[in-house]
């Protein structure tokens, strides 16, 4: 189910609940996480945070032309920031990435 805000999440507000518009695709392919392997994350400003409660795999070819580690893509996002990670209560993407 997609969130109904849209506004671009530009940073982790103080209560850490998210929803909005958060920029995704893999962290160590597209984000520059130097750690670990392909992983979902968002970009919240500048930092960089893994999530949980959705996966790479869950949204179709990770390595295909629109997967995330092919494209920087965008996604309606509602859950909260908790110790540095963004537990997903849901996770749409938004459109294609052509």
């Amino acid at each position: 189910k997609k969130t109904s805000s849209n506004t671009l999440i530009t940073s982790v507000p103080r209560n850490g609940k998210i929803d909005g518009i958060v920029i995704t695709s893999c962290g160590t392919c597209k984000l520059g996480v130097k750690e670990g392997g392909c992983s979902l994350s968002v970009k919240i400003g500048n930092t960089v945070y893994p999530v949980e409660g959705t996966g790479i795999h869950d949204h179709g070819d990770a390595h295909g032309k629109e997967g995330f580690c092919s494209a920087v893509r965008v996604a309606w996002a509602k859950g909260k920031m908790k110790k540095n990670v963004f537990h997903a209560e849901s996770f749409v993407l938004v459109g294609n990435a052509e």
